[in-house]
């Protein structure tokens, strides 16, 4: 019988980059055809997609920030890294209420 072939783990720096190259994707698409296109939604929920791997598999490389520079009708998040990736010392910001709505694995430090 042949065995099911693990899909590899991608890597901690593969996943933060994607997540900043895909929100670039997010915000240019708003500018172009606003944030309810669906362009732009399936940009964002690309993004959160990532966000949740990384959570889910590098959790003692991240931590979770409240953000109080961004107003807005919920709180934010950004994901802080404790290992910078090229330029990056985070990987964007996370709603509360997408980060509450999710079962992770393993509990993040939020400060």
């Amino acid at each position: 019988m042949q065995k099911i072939p693990e899909f590899s783990k991608p890597e901690y720096e593969e996943l933060v980059l994607a997540i900043h190259r895909v929100n670039q994707g997010w915000h240019l698409a708003q500018e172009l055809f606003q944030a309810n296109n669906g362009l732009s939604i399936s940009f964002r929920e690309r993004k959160h997609r990532f966000q949740k791997k990384l959570l889910s598999l590098y959790p003692n490389k991240l931590y979770l920030r409240h953000d109080t520079e961004l107003l807005g009708e919920s709180k934010i998040y950004s994901i802080r890294l404790t290992q910078g990736v090229e330029h990056y010392q985070d990987a964007c910001h996370l709603p509360e209420r997408i980060y509450l709505g999710w079962d992770l694995p393993h509990k993040i430090n939020i400060s």
